[in-house]
């Protein structure tokens, strides 16, 4: 999906998506639209020797946040910024889609417009929804239990994902790129070109 770089895009800040190595996860969501708009991002988590350890630091619980001002992270994924924060310090935000609503603009990855923007956002949230529900199949009683330890339980509630709430969702997406037939061809949820809507929803249903 990767693709040229455009001008704007080579003259921004490099960015560094912290994340589990070897693993995609949640940080795929991040990961997709950088490589779709050619934007330079580092990857920590696979590009160097215990790069981990970058993600262990960052969300440990003692931790009160980084020499740079910016406050603790809850979970992976983060993307750190440099020179986007206070007095032209490093700018590190998580939460998947404060990212990517971070990112949608400066990397071309959304239309230009507030509502284009709105929409794309919308898409995203939803489809993030389905893949929370996915994973709330696998642990319906408590995330830290194993699948084993809840097996009768997700086996209940996966007989509801499937039956009800998977054919919910994807005839939402359906209706939505109908409403967009026009302009994005069947191909795109908004506008005509690829945004992170796209790459997200594409993530949940591949991932």
């Amino acid at each position: 999906m990767s693709g040229p770089a455009t001008k704007k895009q080579r003259t921004q800040p490099t960015y560094e998506l912290i994340y589990w190595g070897g693993i995609p996860g949640r940080g795929e969501y991040i990961r997709l639209p950088l490589e779709a708009s050619g934007a330079a991002y580092s990857d920590p988590g696979n590009e160097k020797n215990n790069g981990n350890k970058d993600v262990l630091s960052l969300i440990d619980q003692k931790s009160l946040g980084d020499d740079d001002g910016n406050p603790p992270v809850f979970a992976p994924p983060a993307l750190r910024i440099p020179g986007a924060g206070k007095d032209g310090k490093s700018l590190l935000i998580h939460q998947t889609p404060t990212i990517l609503q971070y990112l949608g603009p400066k990397i071309g990855m959304v239309p230009e417009d507030d509502a284009g923007q709105m929409h794309v956002e919308q898409m995203t949230q939803t489809a993030l929804d389905l893949s929370n529900e996915a994973h709330d199949v696998h642990h319906p009683v408590a995330v830290g239990l194993y699948y084993e330890d809840q097996k009768d339980e997700a086996l209940r509630r996966s007989k509801d994902f499937r039956d009800n709430r998977i054919p919910k969702f994807f005839n939402y997406f359906e209706r939505i790129l109908k409403s967009n037939e026009d302009v994005g061809k069947g191909q795109y949820l908004v506008g005509g070109k690829l945004t992170y809507a796209d790459t997200t929803l594409w993530q949940v249903v591949d991932g």
